[in-house]
């Protein structure tokens, strides 16, 4: 299991959104100044298949959405059999 933490520094924001490798919908509520985490089952298998992308979608609290941002988390490199998770970095869910 992974943890994906991030914040959005829109006025209104509510919730996030975003799929994990697997493509399932994971949604979270955003907390104090921006804030959300999530917990995610990352399956070892994800490593072969390419890298996981996913698109954060900012949602108000009428579910219309803010923002989108797609921001790659993990990195796959089938032919050396590395798969490396992308370290925090400053781009945010604007």
């Amino acid at each position: 299991m992974k943890f994906v933490a991030g914040r959005s520094d829109h006025s209104d924001a509510s919730t996030i959104r975003f799929s994990d490798p697997d493509g399932e919908t994971i949604s979270r509520p955003i907390g104090f100044d921006g804030f959300f985490v999530a917990s995610v089952d990352v399956p070892w298998s994800v490593c072969g298949g390419g890298d996981w992308r996913p698109t954060f979608v900012v949602l108000d609290r009428n579910g219309n959405e803010l923002a989108r941002a797609a921001i790659t988390l993990l990195y796959s490199h089938p032919a050396q059999g590395v798969c490396s998770f992308v370290p925090p970095h400053p781009p945010s869910v604007k």
